[in-house]
């Protein structure tokens, strides 16, 4: 699992496009969606918990690969467990 490069992505202006695109697109559950554009006005110290985008062009590909169930065991906190929730879900994202 690549949790550095997830982390690195993490808090984007992409990663945010990703969850604005899932809040707001119904049937959206089934698909991995690509960013191909996204634009946030006032990006630059822009508050990205708000979603607002002026405008967000994507793609959706159907789901092929699902992403391995992680056990919460294996992880010492309940935060690194989310951490590595999002992260294989991120990576099997970008294999498929």
């Amino acid at each position: 699992m690549d949790v550095r490069s997830y982390l690195d992505y993490k808090d984007s202006l992409e990663d945010h496009a990703v969850a604005f695109v899932k809040k707001y697109l119904a049937n959206s559950d089934d698909y991995w969606i690509d960013i191909l554009y996204a634009y946030a006005p006032e990006h630059d110290g822009y508050d990205m918990c708000s979603l607002e985008f002026e405008r967000v062009i994507c793609s959706l590909f159907p789901k092929k690969l699902r992403p391995p169930v992680l056990s919460k065991w294996d992880f010492e906190s309940k935060d690194d467990y989310l951490v590595g929730c999002r992260a294989i879900v991120w990576e099997t994202a970008r294999k498929d």
